[in-house]
């Protein structure tokens, strides 16, 4: 899945990033993702640097899905130039996660129109055939 985000704070620090993450279904409702995004980062007035302006952003995250596509989680993640700068100090965080879907309908309608009607299922994942096995 791509995945895409942003953090500021008041001082200037700014980090934005793109990437995408694996989700695996642990049980029932609980999940667990891995996801792995390059970025960019801007120190700041105050806030020590990461070393470089590129920076490596790894995350694991465990949660509960909820109803509509949503969850909330917990995720850990670290930030690193993956060597690029001098220095490397690297940065970690723990964090509260709240996912919501972008899109969902928007992408079931078209599953809806592609290919013959009979042998495509409303949810079902792109690239997935009817049988669950891949096209």
């Amino acid at each position: 899945h791509p995945i895409a985000g942003a953090m500021a704070t008041s001082e200037g620090v700014a980090h934005v990033y793109a990437g995408f993450s694996l989700d695996l279904l642990m049980v029932r409702r609980v999940a667990f993702r891995a996801s792995f995004a390059p970025g960019y980062y801007r120190p700041g007035r105050t806030a020590r640097g990461l070393g470089h302006p590129i920076e490596f952003r790894s995350a694991v995250e465990v949660s509960l899905r909820l109803a509509g596509g949503r969850s909330i989680g917990i995720e850990y993640y670290h930030i690193s130039n993956g060597g690029l700068g001098s220095s490397n100090p690297g940065a970690e965080s723990v964090s509260l996660t709240l996912t919501l879907p972008l899109g969902r309908r928007l992408q079931e309608r078209r599953l809806l129109s592609i290919g013959d009607p009979d042998s495509i299922r409303v949810g079902s994942a792109a690239g997935e055939s009817p049988a669950g096995g891949a096209e």
